[in-house]
């Protein structure tokens, strides 16, 4: 009798060894799944990304798009971005977490930005550190989220859709209670397999949530990974609404074709509504 009891106390310590492994083992499972998660993505505790803006199988800096050029540190790191276009030079940290910005003809458009990354690399958040009057420049405090695949999903009032790795939604609704009106904005973009983006590159055609200097980021990766493939049609549906309740309707549609360097990185995109949605990127 004694001996059975032995015999079943030690089956009994047996199966709560097991148990407890098991549930450790399972719990340690659930943790991995948190560290990959959205949620766990979109924090700011992240450092930025090596070599922004270096693409294609040699692995060259893509150096100029339209009229703004790119310099990097020797380390690889972005140092400038100079828009001829808009007279603006974006000076970066070799840390990448400082930004400042000087105008060519008006020191008093000149501004600072702190920038912090999410876990993937990505541009996180933008905070105007240095406060100047009538400082002609977009919003720079708003926070970027991103799925799990490290696509952008939300920027300020934009938000992104994406369907099997490709971008096919950008909204923007925007109230102004004050001013008595409503905008909304959508962009769609269809897709074809004739235009692969072999390095999830961005493209103008992709960036109708933003313009300047996010758009220059996103060229060279900083707002995370581009379309499995280039957009071939880009849909715009814009609704103006005043304080009376009168809308104003405008839809555009614009069809675009790419071309590509021999190792499979974009060269030209060229839109059919003239120069402004044509684009050429040149890499060094």
């Amino acid at each position: 009798m004694i001996m059975k009891k032995k015999l079943l106390h030690l089956h009994l310590m047996t199966f709560l060894m097991a148990t407890t492994f098991s549930f450790s083992f399972v719990s340690c499972g659930g943790d991995d799944d948190d560290d990959n998660s959205s949620a766990s993505v979109n924090d700011t505790s992240g450092r930025p990304m090596e070599n922004p803006g270096m693409f294609g199988l040699n692995g060259k800096h893509l150096v100029q798009v339209y009229l703004q050029t790119y310099t990097y540190y020797e380390n690889g790191a972005l140092l400038t971005i100079k828009d001829d276009n808009y007279g603006y030079t974006y000076t970066f940290s070799e840390d990448q977490k400082i930004m400042e910005a000087t105008h060519s003809y008006h020191s008093y458009k000149n501004y600072k930005n702190a920038i912090a990354y999410n876990r993937l690399g990505y541009i996180a958040s933008m905070i105007t550190i240095s406060e100047l009057e009538d400082v002609d420049v977009e919003p720079t405090d708003a926070a970027y989220t991103y799925d799990r695949d490290g696509h952008l999903t939300n920027f300020g009032s934009y938000d992104l859709k994406w369907v099997n790795g490709n971008l096919v939604e950008i909204s923007d609704k925007k109230y102004a209670s004050d001013h008595g009106y409503t905008t909304y904005t959508l962009y769609t973009l269809e897709y074809s397999e004739k235009y692969p983006n072999k390095y999830h590159q961005f493209v103008k055609p992709m960036l109708g949530f933003t313009k300047r200097l996010n758009e220059y980021l996103a060229y060279i990766g900083f707002f995370g990974k581009g379309s499995e493939y280039f957009p071939i049609r880009v849909n715009l549906e814009s609704v103006y609404l005043n304080d009376r309740g009168q809308a104003n309707n405008k839809t555009k549609t614009v069809n675009y074709k790419y071309e590509y360097n021999d190792d499979g990185t974009v060269s030209a995109c060229i839109g059919d509504d003239g120069n402004s949605s044509c684009s050429y990127y040149y890499y060094k």
